[in-house]
């Protein structure tokens, strides 16, 4: 007769589980081994995030210098234009304004004045100045006309300008903004009054005393003098 024996049976399968078991005795230091290169995976993504943005922080940085300097750059020409206009009225100091036709005028503080006698260089009169005569009317063709409309030429005696208005392109009425005598005169007729034709010269006096006038020579590149003397701009 055939008898099983069973006896050692249970520790058999034990013996069996407990080797099977055996690989995953060190599973959980073995898992955080692997786990260990995300530890810091948070902070490592940030100072990646941080690098990669460096650069764009640090233009951003500067956005509102980099803005400021292209505006100032760009205005560079305007404020030429305007220091230009200064030097002409003799603002800040004084201006030998030259005539293709020989007259010599002295601009300051926008306003002609003629000399009974002649200038000097340094912008001095050895005679006796006065204001430019403008009740004679040939004498505005010494002036730069204040507004250009239809073909017409409208001028201040005074230096704070004329308003003008019109009808259709007719001129109705123009007033000085200061009360000052106006002229109007069709720009055929002016050409015709006044005959000589050319480029004045005008050399600009600056007086370091005064608060008003150009620095020369000018940071500025627009603004530009035929010569290199401080403070005394020649230009056309």
């Amino acid at each position: 007769m055939f008898v099983l024996d069973l006896s050692g049976l249970g520790a058999q399968i034990d013996e069996s589980v407990q080797r099977s078991l055996a690989p995953l005795d060190n599973l959980g230091s073995e898992i955080r081994k692997q786990m260990a290169p995300l530890d810091d995976l948070g902070p490592q993504i940030e100072n990646r995030v941080r690098a990669s943005l460096a650069p764009m922080q640090a233009d951003l940085s500067n956005l509102g210098s980099q803005i400021s300097q292209q505006v100032e750059q760009s205005l560079l020409p305007v404020k030429a234009m305007a220091m230009r206009l200064q030097m002409v009225n003799g603002i800040g100091g004084k201006t030998i304004v030259n005539f293709p036709n020989g007259k010599t005028l002295l601009a300051k503080d926008g306003d002609l004045y003629e000399c009974s006698g002649t200038i000097s260089k340094e912008g001095v009169c050895d005679g006796n100045l006065s204001p430019l005569n403008l009740n004679k009317t040939e004498n505005y063709c010494y002036l730069t006309p204040n507004v250009r409309i239809n073909n017409y030429f409208c001028f201040s005696s005074g230096n704070h300008g004329v308003s003008v208005s019109d009808i259709n392109g007719k001129i109705t009425s123009i007033t000085s903004t200061d009360n000052t005598p106006t002229f109007l005169i069709s720009q055929e007729d002016f050409q015709k009054m006044c005959k000589f034709s050319g480029s004045k010269t005008y050399t600009y006096l600056a007086d370091v005393n005064n608060p008003l006038s150009i620095k020369i020579p000018n940071k500025n590149p627009y603004l530009k003098c035929q010569n290199n003397t401080p403070n005394v701009c020649i230009f056309t």
